[in-house]
Parts: C-alpha cells; structure tokens; sequence
C-alpha cells in the first residue's frame, strides 16, 4: 500500500487550517498570551503555502 501525494496535502492542509482556526480563536478570546498568535500566524502560513504547493499545476503563471 503506498501513500497518495494529493491525499497527504489535503489532510495537511485541512489539519493547518484546524490548528490556525483554534489558535486565532485563542488569541481573540485572551490576547494576553502572544504566542497564540505567533502558532496562529505560522499555522495560516503553513495553509497558505499547502495550498499554493497544491494549486502550482491548475493556476496559470
């Protein structure tokens, strides 16, 4: 059984966007504690950029 690429980028993105979701939540909720907004800044990032790796074939140049 091998593992499909596609699979793995949208079960990443899907999870990065769940983490970002949640920190973002956190941070507004008691903005106190910026380190919530520093895990939720990398996580949108880390979306972000699984969703452009994924794009980079279908959107034009």
């Amino acid at each position: 059984m091998t593992l499909d690429i596609a699979t793995l980028l949208i079960a990443t993105t899907v999870i990065d966007f769940g983490i970002a979701v949640y920190f973002w939540v956190l941070w507004v909720s008691g903005r106190a504690a910026r380190i919530h907004l520093w895990i939720a800044a990398s996580a949108t990032s880390a979306t972000a950029g699984c969703l452009l790796f994924m794009l980079r074939q279908i959107a034009p140049d």
